[in-house]
């Protein structure tokens, strides 16, 4: 299960990297390893916001998440409908795959 923690590697990526949504803050006369030793590190949304409320920002963190463990289901082999120990997942892995993967289409899309 080495995806989830690819997948959580990712989103951490997207919201401190990518889109710069979280800051990380300590004091000046600290470094950043002193700092988180220390426990003076601070994690807060930016400032400058463009799209909205905060509310807003966080929906879309939440909706990135979801969609990103959504898209790593993708890639696990599908179950053999001869031994899968639930039909309904097997119903749920063939109709729902391809949603998920269009989904992940318009995730890239969100910034």
């Amino acid at each position: 299960f080495a995806f989830i923690g690819a997948t959580l590697f990712q989103f951490t990526w997207d919201v401190f990297q990518d889109w710069g949504l979280i800051v990380v803050t300590y004091p000046d006369e600290m470094n950043a390893l002193q700092a988180l030793l220390t426990g003076s590190m601070t994690l807060c949304f930016r400032s400058q916001r463009l799209f909205g409320p905060l509310h807003l920002y966080v929906a879309v963190v939440v909706v990135n998440l979801v969609l990103r463990f959504a898209w790593a289901l993708t890639l696990l082999p599908p179950p053999d409908e001869a031994t899968s120990p639930s039909a309904l997942y097997v119903l749920l892995f063939t109709h729902a795959m391809p949603i998920a993967a269009s989904v992940e289409v318009v995730r890239r899309m969100v910034w």
